[in-house]
């Protein structure tokens, strides 16, 4: 349990701060859901391209490099 400050500054306990990675400047999301407000780590870019290339690697054809594909992607829009 946390207490909102006079300034509605919360402080979140340091072992979830571990857990998150939630280091000095780190953003965060604060989102309104059903029934209260929902705390999440916003990802940098590197972590989020980490993540699509890790979704696509599998899908992704072993002899052709990013910009083999995004060329013939474009090829496909015009």
């Amino acid at each position: 349990m946390v207490r909102v400050s006079s300034k509605g500054q919360i402080v979140i306990p340091k072992p979830v701060r571990e857990r998150y990675g939630l280091d000095r400047g780190r953003k965060l999301l604060i989102r309104e859901v059903e029934g209260g407000i929902l705390l999440t780590v916003q990802k940098s870019m590197v972590e989020e391209a980490k993540e699509i290339a890790e979704e696509f690697r599998d899908r992704w054809p072993k002899d052709m490099t990013s910009v083999d594909i995004i060329k013939r992607e474009r090829g496909k829009h015009g």
